[in-house]
C-alpha cells in the first residue's frame, strides 16, 4: 500500500499521463515517496541515464511490496542491457 492507502502499481510513471516536458511536474506529483523514487528511476532511464536509474532503483530490488521490487527489476534490467552489462540483466 502507498501512503494514501492504495495499491501501488509497477512503474508508476509509465502509467501516468502527462504532456511534452512535464516528466519532472508528473513525477513531482506521485504522493507516495517509494513509487516517487521508482518514477525517478524511470524518468532518468528514459533521458538516458541508465547508470543513475539503475543506481536509484537498486535499493528496491529486495523491497517487500512487489511493485516496488517489479518495477525496480525492469529498470535494473534495461539499464544494464542499456549499459551492455548482459550478464547483470
Amino acid at each position: 500500500m502507498d501512503c494514501d492507502g492504495y495499491p501501488r502499481i509497477p512503474m508508476p510513471l509509465m502509467c501516468t499521463a502527462f504532456g511534452p516536458g512535464q516528466i519532472d511536474a508528473a513525477v513531482a506529483g506521485i504522493s507516495d515517496p517509494d513509487s516517487r523514487t521508482i518514477a525517478t528511476a524511470e524518468a532518468l532511464y528514459f533521458r538516458g541515464q541508465a547508470t543513475l536509474a539503475a543506481k536509484t532503483a537498486l535499493p528496491y530490488l529486495d523491497a517487500t511490496d512487489p511493485a516496488l521490487r517489479y518495477s525496480a527489476c525492469l529498470i535494473c534490467g534495461y539499464a544494464s542491457l542499456s549499459l551492455n552489462r548482459i550478464a547483470d540483466a
